[in-house]
């Protein structure tokens, strides 16, 4: 008679406890990469937006710059905004009239050259971007050229009016590069989007 302490008897035992601990199968394993992959995709696009509207942010900061620099050259010159030329590329100013590129007007004051490029303004389809065309991605309004700060005379029509501070626009992107969007700079120094 053989006893359960046989050898024999636990071989069986063992083989059960392994068959016990399985392992995942292939099913399972697909669905697990499948659920993976659909939470990804809801996320990414979220993830895409935030991108966006942190490279927006920078660039509003860098305008904010720009609209320090040019309180500190006005500073300098009697409260006068400097004459800079809005598109070096296609120039507004006749060149005995002393214009200056934005970056070279204002690098005394503290302007670098990464203050003057838009993190969204990049090459697309074998086109150059701003930046590259014309030493900026932003355009100055010549609206304040030469006009005294809180003084800026506008004439529209038959009148003449001086602009609040904070609807004085001095910069922008030059193309709308945030979500069709262009972020402005404003004489005040305050920045916005505005869609165009």
């Amino acid at each position: 008679m053989k006893t359960a302490s046989s050898p024999k008897n636990r071989q069986p035992a063992r083989r059960a406890n392994r068959s016990a601990c399985r392992a995942f199968t292939l099913i399972e394993l697909i669905c697990v990469i499948c659920i993976v992959v659909l939470l990804s995709s809801l996320l990414f696009p979220s993830l895409q937006t935030a991108r966006q509207r942190a490279i927006s942010m920078v660039c509003a900061s860098k305008l904010h710059q720009i609209g320090v620099a040019v309180t500190a050259a006005a500073g300098d010159n009697n409260n006068q905004y400097p004459l800079i030329e809005p598109d070096p590329a296609n120039p507004v100013y006749p060149s005995t009239a002393g214009a200056l590129p934005l970056l070279t007007a204002l690098m005394p004051y503290g302007l670098v050259t990464n203050s003057v490029q838009c993190p969204a303004d990049l090459p697309v389809g074998g086109q150059k971007s701003n930046f590259q065309i014309h030493g900026s991605s932003y355009q100055w309004s010549p609206l304040a050229d030469g006009e005294t700060m809180g003084n800026v005379q506008l004439y529209y029509r038959n009148r003449v009016f001086t602009p609040n501070s904070a609807h004085l626009r001095l910069a922008l992107d030059f193309t709308a590069v945030h979500f069709n969007r262009v972020n402005w700079l404003y004489a005040d120094g305050h920045t916005t989007y505005v869609t165009q």
